[in-house]
């Protein structure tokens, strides 16, 4: 499942997508709807933290330790040719996703 999909990248990014649905929903909010509205603000968020957790306990039992380099590495052309953007994680590094 791991093998082919930018996993560290989904882990990262996952909590900025779910902020942003959370401020554009109480955005649009109405006076009368705001306590419902706060209670799914919270749900989503809840929802939101468990799937990167899921997500990243799948990370820490996909690591192999025997492998002393970076794993899971993602990398992509950003700004131009001399601007990259690129993530792996290491033995200590797979510690702090999780």
């Amino acid at each position: 499942m791991i093998a082919g999909a930018p996993i560290l990248s989904i882990i990262t990014f996952t909590p900025l997508v779910g902020a942003a649905f959370i401020l554009l929903t109480r955005a649009m909010a109405r006076g009368e709807d705001a306590p419902r509205v706060a209670a799914n603000a919270r749900w989503l968020a809840l929802l939101v933290t468990g799937a990167v957790f899921v997500l990243s306990v799948l990370l820490v039992v996909a690591f192999d330790p025997a492998d002393s380099g970076f794993q899971f590495q993602e990398s992509a052309a950003w700004l131009g040719d001399n601007i990259n953007y690129r993530m792996g994680v290491d033995g200590i590094s797979v510690l702090f996703v999780l």
